[in-house]
């Protein structure tokens, strides 16, 4: 008897010690380790077909695919990790750039006219691969120019100050160029001064693209307003705040999304309205603007 109880017992340990381990292995199969990819930031290329236009971008942000699936969207610079189908697996990895909208940090998008970055490699599980993309306008983009203030040139669409206000001027120093040969430029010197300045004459902005975007550069100690209003048949409506910029020491890109308000209002014309306004506590400052355009297809 103490024989077969001994067997019995031994029996029992040994399912009781082997069962689990099976099991356990048959649930939970051997993790993958992934391949991370290491993006410090995106190069902007020229696009030829578009002429001397601003290769200026604020890409903060990219939104990753791999084999066409999302990974995630992520900060720039950043480091983040590539699932793959085990060891040597090849793959592309599409790599969209995003920008702010209306200034805020909090409303990004993948940037609808730059183009995406296409990378094909080779996994390596366990180790971080650094990778440059590319970027560009597409080149089926249409660029409207508003202002660029350059040297000796009329504007497309010129800005012009309201009677009585600090208007905006054009400045060739070498010292303040940022792209091309002038910058516009608004100096506030007390308290009491104001500027708006606007479009001289109404524009058209196409109701049936599914994207429209003004862009600018801009730098300095005043807080930028950028505001739009609508005519109508001859009807003219009131300005609306499109979107607000904190003072930057450097220069800084803001895009500003046209796409409901244009689509919404279907106007046959359209001015933009550009204010400065001086920070609380502080008595004086000034303003630079450059590349003043809208984007569409």
């Amino acid at each position: 008897m103490k024989h077969i109880y001994r067997r019995v017992f031994y029996l029992i340990f040994v399912f009781s010690s082997v069962g689990p381990w099976v099991g356990c292995n048959t649930i939970n199969p051997k993790e993958q380790v992934p391949t991370y990819i290491h993006v410090d930031s995106f190069h902007f290329a020229p696009t030829p077909s578009l002429g001397n236009i601003t290769t200026s971008h604020d890409i903060n942000t990219v939104w990753a695919y791999y084999k066409n699936d999302l990974i995630g969207v992520f900060d720039l610079p950043t480091t983040f990790p590539v699932i793959t189908n085990g060891d040597n697996d090849s793959g592309v990895l599409t790599l969209s750039p995003g920008v702010p909208i209306n200034g805020f940090n909090d409303n990004l998008s993948a940037y609808p006219f730059y183009t995406l970055d296409n990378w094909g490699f080779k996994a390596q599980p366990g180790k971080v691969l650094t990778h440059n993309p590319t970027t560009s306008f597409f080149s089926t983009s249409k660029i409207q120019p508003v202002a660029y203030f350059e040297k000796n040139t009329v504007e497309t669409v010129p800005l012009n100050s309201i009677s009585g206000l600090v208007p905006i001027v054009k400045v060739t120093d070498v010292s303040l160029r940022f792209w091309g040969e002038g910058v516009g430029s608004i100096t506030l010197a007390s308290p009491a001064d104001s500027t708006i300045d606007s479009t001289v004459e109404a524009f058209p902005i196409p109701p049936n693209q599914s994207n429209q975007v003004l862009e600018l550069n801009y730098k300095g100690d005043l807080i930028l307003l950028v505001y739009i209003k609508p005519y109508l048949g001859g009807i003219t409506q009131g300005a609306t705040l499109l979107a607000a910029a904190k003072p930057s020491s450097g220069w800084k890109k803001l895009y500003i999304s046209l796409q409901d308000y244009v689509s919404a209002l279907q106007a046959t014309g359209y001015r933009f309205y550009i204010k400065a306004i001086l920070p609380e506590g502080q008595t004086s400052g000034r303003l630079f603007l450059d590349n003043i355009q809208i984007v569409t297809f």
